[in-house]
Order: C-alpha cells, then sequence, then structure tokens
C-alpha cells in the first residue's frame, strides 16, 4: 500500500503528486523535516544538510521521485525555494538565447529565394483513389488509374472525362502510360498483365502476361516500337509493339523495380530499384552497360532531359542524382525534399526538372545552376503525395497528380 514519504499516513490520505528531488533537497535544508524525523526517517544524517543530501539521492535513485500526503504538501508548498539569483540569471539567458534563434531562423527564411505564385489551368478528378497517370505526347489526352482497378480518361482541353472503364483490372491499377503517337494506352496492375487499350475505345484489345508479382512502371521506347515492363518481381521485360510479343528480359536487380527510363534516342533503358541501384541497360545488346549505388537507399522515380545530357533519379530520402547517362557518373546531388520522391519530369526544352514529393510539394528546379525556381503547395493543411508529373510538349503545362485529383499549372508566368 502506498504511502506518504514523510509521515507514512496509508494511500487512502495520499494524494498529491511526487516532488523532483531538486525541489526537495531545498525543501528539507529550509526546514520543513524536524531534525529528529528525518534522522530516525534517514538513520544515518548527522543533521539538516546532510539529511537533505541523502534525501536528494534517493529521490534521484527513484523512478518517481517522493510522494507526500495533502497534509504534509500543504506543509511543503511553504517552504518551496524562492527562486535565487542563479535562478534568475539563468531564465533570463535562456529566454535571450531562445529568442536569438527565433530571430535567425526567421532571418534565414526571409533569405530564401521567394517563389511566384503560378496559376492552375484546372483540376481533373477521377473514380476512386488515383495511383497513376499519363498524358499523352501532344497533351490534349489524360488517363488515370485507380486503386480499384478503374481507367479514367478525360480532354485536357476542356477538363472533362470521357470515359470510364469500372474494371479495366481486378485490383490497382500501378502504371498507365501513352504510346508517343497517343495511340495506344498501356496499363499494368497488381494483378500482374499488362493491357492494352486503342485510343479512343473502351475495350482491351490484349493482356500481356509474363510478370509472376505486382507490376510497377511501364516505359515506351521514344519511337514506340518497345514497351518495358517491371515490378515486384525484379524482373524487366521488353514487349515488342504493337504486336505484344514479349522481346526479351533483363535481369540484376535484388529487390522491387520501382521505374523505368528509356535516353531519348532509345539506345539506353535505366532502371531504378528498392536495392538502392541505378541500372543502365543496352537495349541493342541487352547487356548491363553501367550499376550504379549512388544513393545507397530504396530509388523511387527516374529521368533523362530531352537533350540527353541529364539523367536524374531520386530516392526516399528526398534526394536527386545528377547522372551523366554516358558512363553513369554523378554530376550533381540535390537535397530537393524532406522525404520520398516519387515522380519527376524534365521539360521538353531541358531548362527545368520538377520534382515531386511524399510531402505534398511539386517543386521546379533550374537546370542550368540546379536551383530552385519555384515551389508548387495547393493542398492546405492535409498532404497528398504528388505521384505523377508530366509535361505538355511546349513547356508552358505541367500536370501533377496526386491520390484525389491531378492538377494542371500554367508555367507561362514562371520567371
Amino acid at each position: 500500500m502506498s504511502q506518504c514519504d514523510v509521515c507514512q499516513k496509508p494511500a487512502s490520505q495520499v494524494k498529491n503528486p511526487r516532488y523532483k528531488a531538486a525541489d526537495f533537497h531545498e525543501i528539507v535544508r529550509r526546514g520543513f523535516l524536524p531534525d529528529e524525523i528525518a534522522l530516525q526517517k534517514m538513520a544515518g544524517g548527522t543533521d539538516i544538510e546532510q539529511t537533505a543530501s541523502i534525501w536528494k539521492n534517493q529521490a534521484l535513485s527513484s523512478t518517481h521521485g517522493w510522494l507526500l500526503c495533502s497534509e504534509c504538501a500543504t506543509r511543503a508548498n511553504q517552504f518551496r525555494p524562492p527562486m535565487g539569483k542563479t535562478r534568475s540569471i539563468w531564465l533570463f539567458v535562456s529566454i535571450g538565447l531562445v529568442l536569438l534563434v527565433i530571430f535567425a531562423i526567421a532571418g534565414w527564411i526571409a533569405a530564401l529565394p521567394k517563389s511566384k505564385a503560378l496559376s492552375i489551368r484546372g483540376t481533373l478528378s477521377a473514380d476512386g483513389l488515383i495511383t497513376s497517370m499519363a498524358v499523352s505526347s501532344d497533351a490534349s489526352q489524360l488517363a488515370t488509374g485507380s486503386s480499384e482497378g478503374g481507367l479514367s480518361f478525360f480532354n485536357v482541353a476542356d477538363r472533362k472525362e470521357t470515359a470510364f472503364i469500372e474494371e479495366a483490372h481486378d485490383l490497382n491499377i500501378t502504371a498507365v502510360a501513352y504510346a508517343p503517337d497517343g495511340s495506344l494506352l498501356a496499363s499494368a496492375s497488381v494483378d500482374n498483365f499488362i493491357k492494352l487499350w486503342p485510343a479512343g475505345t473502351k475495350t482491351s484489345t490484349q493482356t500481356l502476361k509474363g510478370h509472376t508479382l505486382a507490376i510497377k512502371t511501364l516505359a515506351f521506347s521514344p519511337d514506340g516500337s518497345l514497351l518495358a515492363s517491371a515490378g515486384v518481381d525484379q524482373v524487366i521485360m521488353v514487349w515488342n509493339m504493337p504486336s505484344g510479343e514479349l522481346a526479351f528480359t533483363l535481369k540484376g536487380h535484388q529487390s522491387d523495380i520501382n521505374d523505368l527510363a528509356f535516353s531519348p534516342d532509345g539506345s539506353l533503358l535505366v532502371s531504378a530499384s528498392s536495392d538502392g541501384t541505378v541500372k543502365g541497360w543496352d537495349v541493342a545488346s541487352r547487356t548491363e552497360k553501367f550499376s550504379q549505388s549512388g544513393h545507397q537507399i530504396w530509388v523511387f522515380a527516374a529521368a533523362f532531359s530531352a537533350d540527353g545530357k541529364f539523367l536524374a533519379t531520386a530516392d526516399g530520402k528526398g534526394v536527386v542524382k545528377l547522372w551523366n547517362p554516358k558512363n553513369g557518373e554523378i554530376i550533381r546531388t540535390l537535397t530537393a525534399h524532406a522525404s520520398r520522391i516519387n515522380a519527376l519530369a524534365f521539360s521538353p526544352q531541358s531548362d527545368l526538372l520538377v520534382t515531386g514529393g511524399e510531402d505534398g510539394f511539386t517543386k521546379i528546379w533550374q537546370v542550368s545552376n540546379w536551383e530552385l525556381k519555384s515551389t508548387l503547395e495547393t493542398y492546405g493543411e492535409e498532404v497528398f503525395p504528388i505521384h505523377s508529373l508530366s509535361f505538355a510538349q511546349d513547356g508552358s503545362t505541367l500536370f501533377a497528380g496526386n491520390s484525389y485529383d491531378v492538377k494542371i499549372w500554367n508555367l507561362a508566368s514562371l520567371p
């Protein structure tokens, strides 16, 4: 049964919280306990000062401090030590330091580059949670895949949904991609299948089978003759288009493959994996050209600049690596987001790089100096991770997809 640490009253009368060791040391020193009680209780103290030290040491060794009944607590409160000069000085010093830190942070924030507000041309909302997005090369059509296996098609000009296929796949659609000429849409799913959808139709003409686990990414070659797919089974499958025949497979990763990207000339295919590596594959010889582990953590996104000078990859810590595609050497590293980056896109003119993060931000970087040009935040207090990014061919429009909608940004006002 709990007892007061001073008078030993039973638990039913113990109502007060425990005191900190330092407070109780001062309370004892200032005469709260009569000598005889303290000496008898502590069995070793010869005076108030020594008794106080013993009490303090015992309190420090206890996880709860000292427990007092209501009567003893009332008496103890009368002896609580006033704030001395030393404590007062330390308080004022602490307050001063806090103010200095606040002013320093305020100055740092004020010095950050200001982002010019960009206008939103429109917002597209689909049925169900959006898991993937693709835009046709002429930016006239947009498609989204949903967590329920549905496909939605939109006319970008008037932002109206033109078609909805409720059961395009049996499970979550993880990736969608338009062929370069816009004649075909490919969709991939957790159901391990790829389906091909001719533009303007609601019927799949082919189902490509080969993957044994969920597919996570799709990429068409620049000329549209090949479609690459990869995912959880760690195998890259490359299919002939439009026949849908399997051309070849590439193996080498030790974990999920999260993204694929063809170089602008179609000679190189890059894969980004959760094993922390970025691999470059020579398409003609079907061999591994390079394998780099510069990220040393899961790599989630990859993109080539349109001029072929840069390869960008992004990881789970919000870091972007810029590579020389010819030899796989790192050119620059950007700390772009506070957490995982899900999507990357270069502008068609190769002057901008856009990053989309789990933090809900879309950031625009100037390629000439790799400085942050603008930060787009559109979702208020609730954070919706960005999972897809795409540019219109003239570079004036940016599409950014999250789980609930697709924002269409007007970049004409970008300084």
